[in-house]
């Protein structure tokens, strides 16, 4: 069975397929733009030690995603 979960959630090293980002996230296009699509492989990486902005590899390319903006990509794992 596969679980749901939102990337803010995905530990470091880990890796997931994006499902969606939600409508009401204020960056949904920025995030598209950067390669959060429907079915796409991320990868968590480091964070900022204060759980506010963490790293993330998707599309060949390492991106920093506030907390808030994860929390509305959902994630399978």
């Amino acid at each position: 069975m596969t679980e749901l979960y939102t990337l803010d959630r995905l530990e470091s090293g880990n890796e997931a397929k994006i499902i969606t980002v939600l409508d009401t996230c204020s960056i949904k296009n920025r995030l598209f733009d950067l390669g959060f699509t429907n079915g796409a492989a991320v990868r968590a990486l480091q964070s900022d030690g204060h759980g506010s902005l963490r790293a993330y590899e998707i599309c060949g390319t390492v991106v920093a995603v506030r907390k808030e903006d994860a929390q509305k990509v959902a994630l399978s794992i």
